[in-house]
């Protein structure tokens, strides 16, 4: 159950690290295929501002042909507008499920979802997965993973495999990969066989396939596996690069920062220690995780300082 339990701490993870700024949980995890369907720009703002006048006229029209196209289009704007409208959204949304939409299906899912409405969501989730939508695999598979997590019972090992199965379905979908490696990183498939060492190595190549894609998620947990020589052979240069390599793509990302700085004090990746490198890592790390992370950034403080007051008191006796 340990086990479990630290993945289901990393997909969480996953997914609240993503909601950020005006959107809603449940529109940030839509904008993919909201990009993809052609509803949104790449910033996530409506493609063409609607009047009032004309969101009326469009909801009558929705109304009096029962329309999909205008019943996703209303789902669509209520839940990106500013400010967002999810109770209409979520209307519009399930109308058009009604009807047979895919996307609906997934939008109104993952409103559920987000309001912590898990049997409320899953018959969407399953509805778009069934109807081959790859983000319907994937958050139908996470749905099944949380509640494998909260399973004490024998049907756990069933219920984690179909997840996995989902995640392995949505191809196109790298937080479904990441997901995927996860699972077989922590030895949650395949237990009964004892068969470690080949889960650990499609572990590795799955992170690396995501990290690959920008996965930042795969790219840190690989750089844990080569650092401890969790799966792949213990490789400091490697696991260095990897965690400088997320911070390309994220400059905040505290973990990672707290690494580099302890990295670079131990010497780790390189031919010696370089302390005052160490402490502008620390000093970042501090900075970023911040009252959001406060284990983290409390770690960072303690190891600048202690590093801080030996460079003193070496520097100035």
């Amino acid at each position: 159950m340990t086990n479990l339990v630290a993945v289901l701490c990393a997909l969480v993870a996953l997914v609240s690290s993503a909601h950020a700024g005006r959107l809603t949980p449940a529109a940030e995890d839509f904008l993919p295929v909201a990009k993809r369907e052609g509803f949104v720009d790449s910033a996530g703002s409506l493609q063409g501002a609607s009047a009032d006048e004309e969101v009326s006229i469009t909801e009558q029209l929705a109304l009096s042909t029962n329309s999909v196209e205008l019943q996703v289009y209303l789902g669509v704007f209520y839940m990106y507008q500013d400010p967002p409208d999810e109770s209409k959204s979520l209307t519009w949304f399930t109308r058009a499920t009604e009807q047979g939409n895919t996307v609906s299906s997934l939008a109104a899912g993952l409103i559920h979802y987000h309001r912590r409405q898990r049997s409320a969501a899953r018959p969407f989730f399953q509805h778009a997965s069934d109807s081959s939508e790859m983000y319907g695999h994937y958050y139908l598979g996470r749905l099944i993973f949380e509640e494998a997590s909260q399973n004490q019972q024998l049907s756990r090992a069933s219920e984690l495999d179909e997840a996995a199965s989902l995640f392995a379905m949505a191809v196109d979908v790298v937080d479904a990969q990441h997901a995927l490696a996860v699972m077989h990183e922590y030895g949650l498939l395949g237990e009964a066989e004892g068969d470690t060492e080949s889960s650990a190595d499609l572990a590795t190549f799955l992170h690396e396939e995501a990290a690959r894609r920008g996965s930042i998620d795969s790219m840190y947990h690989l750089a844990l596996m080569y650092a401890f020589g969790r799966g792949p052979m213990q490789d400091f240069y490697k696991a260095q690069s990897l965690f400088q390599r997320v911070i390309e793509y994220n400059p905040d990302h505290a973990p990672s920062l707290r690494y580099l700085g302890l990295f670079q004090a131990k010497g780790y990746g390189s031919n010696a220690p370089d302390y005052d490198a160490a402490i502008v890592y620390y000093k970042a790390c501090a900075k970023a995780a911040g009252d959001k992370y406060p284990e983290v950034s409390s770690i960072c403080v303690d190891e600048h300082d202690r590093l801080a007051d030996v460079i003193q008191r070496v520097r100035n006796p």
